[in-house]
């Protein structure tokens, strides 16, 4: 009688981390999520960068060290609006020329975090993957690595602001 009653008292508390627990399939379905909902502000900028609206409008999409990066190359930017010493393309895109949707691919787990592959919809090659990890019960990007292509070297979005920082804190001196 008592192994009765514990067992569906143990499924009840087992449940809600069962179903919190991230996994491939969740991590690839808000990655899908985020481009659905940035896409079209992207493609109808208002002025500005077009990621500026995540910063503004959903900050909890970026973990705090990717929004604090962009934050400061945005300061960068507007504080040199002739000269371009910061981002002068879409991190998230990929590009200067967006097409007009995205898809998810790959998914490929990295220690607790996933790297979601971003394809231009009807495009085979990847230009963009969004690494993303556990934030509550939900998810967070870290970072958008940016696979070699048309010649270049593999990068990632923190790497090239860092880069792009140390290069400005050269031309002040």
């Amino acid at each position: 009688m008592r192994l009765r009653c514990l067992i569906p008292a143990l499924l009840l508390i087992a449940a809600p981390a069962m179903a919190a627990t991230p996994d491939a399939d969740s991590a690839k379905s808000f990655v899908q999520a985020f481009y659905d909902w940035y896409v079209p502000s992207a493609l109808a900028p208002k002025g500005g960068f077009s990621y500026e609206i995540v910063l503004k409008q959903k900050p909890d999409y970026f973990t705090a060290a990717l929004s604090a990066a962009l934050k400061k190359d945005l300061q960068a930017s507007e504080k040199n609006p002739d000269e371009i010493v910061g981002l002068d393309f879409d991190p998230i895109l990929a590009s200067q020329d967006p097409c007009d949707h995205y898809v998810v691919g790959a998914v490929a787990q990295v220690g607790k975090n996933y790297d979601v592959s971003v394809l231009c919809k009807g495009e085979q090659e990847s230009y963009v993957s969004a690494e993303v990890m556990p934030q509550g019960s939900s998810w967070a990007i870290i970072n958008f690595i940016y696979p070699p292509h048309d010649g270049l070297k593999k990068d990632d979005l923190l790497s090239l602001l860092k880069r792009l920082e140390k290069d400005r804190q050269k031309f002040k001196k």
